[in-house]
């Protein structure tokens, strides 16, 4: 690992990882700042500036990831791969040392060189977020089979769109795993597992459980 690389960071802390198909398990979350989106729902606009996070060197950041001793180590943001580099370095890093990085990304940039050993949970922007345009679908031929495509839905209009999309893309039929998630300030959960129930979709139903434990204020 190139000690001399850095990473910008808002934080590192051990928590349970609220969303996806990893929802529930322990992890010890780094949270990188710096985000190219402005979604209109964003429950992370601390972490948007790159300038409110602190700037550490990969050593530093490996002796605080190491000092959680937990296996799964979830990289997020703001947005990681603006830092793809650096990011790439400590991924590789963390599973030749049998961690199991897990990345979450917004979806407008090219997931092709994140290292294969590599969890990606990989969002394709709705059209409320106000940012669906800014979506990057070549990203689709590069995901992995046990990687994630996670839609965050705030309305009726989302969810067509989100299981149109899904299945023009052959989402479903692909063996992949597909999340639906709701805007926790806007979108009753309850509504959502109805819809999902009416359609027979073949998707999670994913809800934020870290603000179900510690409240919708809630970093982590």
């Amino acid at each position: 690992m190139n000690q001399e690389q850095k990473l910008r960071v808002y934080e590192i802390a051990s928590t349970i990882n609220g969303e996806g198909y990893t929802a529930g398990e322990p992890v010890t979350l780094v949270r990188l700042a710096g985000c190219n989106l402005r979604c209109r729902w964003c429950d992370t606009p601390y972490a948007r500036d790159p300038t409110q996070g602190k700037v550490m060197s990969l050593q530093r950041i490996w002796a605080e990831i190491t000092s959680y001793k937990c296996r799964n180590v979830l990289v997020t943001g703001g947005e990681p791969l603006l830092q793809e580099e650096a990011l790439n370095v400590l991924i590789d890093k963390l599973a030749r040392a049998e961690h199991r990085p897990i990345l979450e990304t917004n979806g407008s940039l090219s997931v092709e060189k994140i290292p294969h050993d590599c969890h990606v949970v990989m969002d394709v922007k709705c059209p409320s977020t106000g940012e669906c345009e800014k979506n990057c679908f070549s990203n689709l031929v590069f995901l992995k089979p046990d990687d994630e495509v996670k839609f965050v839905v705030a309305n009726r209009a989302d969810y067509d769109w989100a299981k149109d999309f899904a299945d023009e893309h052959g989402l479903f039929t692909s063996n992949g795993r597909v999340c639906f998630s709701n805007v926790w300030s806007e979108l009753d959960p309850k509504k959502l597992a109805q819809w999902i129930i009416s359609d027979s979709l073949p998707v999670r139903l994913s809800l934020q459980i870290h603000k179900i434990i510690w409240g919708s204020s809630t970093r982590r």
